[in-house]
């Protein structure tokens, strides 16, 4: 698959490595412990961009419930969830997602009595989710074959194959080139300066450029309905209140 605009390969940022320290050909460095310096190298950048802008890596996941248990599994690559959705129609056609909020800790009792529907006649889930280690937890428990959609950015693939992908988005590889040169410098018991200047130089433009990747509509506050009133304990879609 031919790379797009952004991206490079493991064998390419290896070569770089090698290229930059004066380490080509040398056995000192295997290719395998390389590539364990740019998987690790790999993970803090994509920590930097997720942490300036979610939405630079993507996916989902869809499952149905079981109506009987609260707690289901997390997709095993899932590293952070962007948002929980379920379906009004009980469809997964594009028009039928509603949003499911978090509920918090204190919470977790609040909608345990029964609901028949798992959304309402107005178009809100009659449930929340919270995260609990490797799984979702509901309350109250969401009705059998109950669509769920998860939002999230999936978890950083070791790097193993010459022709696996960096996703650089604009250059910003190099920052796994400098943190992997850093990191062979001091095993050689070399002077590793030069490369730290030019890393903090290049996190200063990362954090620069990194932080809004939607220009045309920058991140803002969401409007949501006020917790709890009116006797709905999904909130009440009339009363509007409250920002998060």
């Amino acid at each position: 698959m031919p790379l797009t605009p952004g991206q490079t390969t493991l064998g390419t940022i290896r070569d770089t490595c090698r290229q930059r320290t004066d380490n080509v050909n040398n056995p000192f460095f295997s290719d395998t412990e390389l590539n364990g310096y740019i998987s690790s190298a790999q993970k803090e950048l994509i920590d930097l961009l997720v942490e300036k802008d979610e939405d630079y890596f993507f996916n989902t996941n869809t499952f149905q419930t079981d109506g009987v248990n609260q707690f289901f599994a997390l997709p095993s690559d899932c590293y952070k969830v962007d948002g929980v959705d379920t379906s009004l129609t009980g469809q997964t056609s594009p028009n039928s997602w509603i949003t499911v909020h978090r509920f918090q800790r204190g919470e977790r009792n609040r909608y345990n009595y029964p609901l028949s529907p798992a959304v309402s006649t107005v178009g809100f889930a009659a449930f929340k989710y919270r995260l609990a280690g490797n799984q979702i937890w509901f309350s109250a428990v969401p009705q059998i074959n109950q669509y769920i959609r998860l939002l999230y950015v999936p978890r950083p693939t070791e790097l193993v194959n010459d022709s696996d992908v960096v996703d650089g988005v604009s250059g910003w590889e190099e920052l796994i080139v400098l943190e992997v040169c850093i990191r062979m410098c001091a095993k050689e018991e070399t002077d590793p300066s030069v490369f730290g200047a030019q890393k903090a130089a290049m996190l200063k433009r990362i954090e620069d450029a990194a932080a809004n990747r939607d220009n045309a509509e920058p991140a803002c506050v969401t409007d949501v309905y006020s917790d709890g009133a009116a006797g709905y304990p999904w909130g009440d879609p009339f009363a509007g209140g409250g920002v998060i």
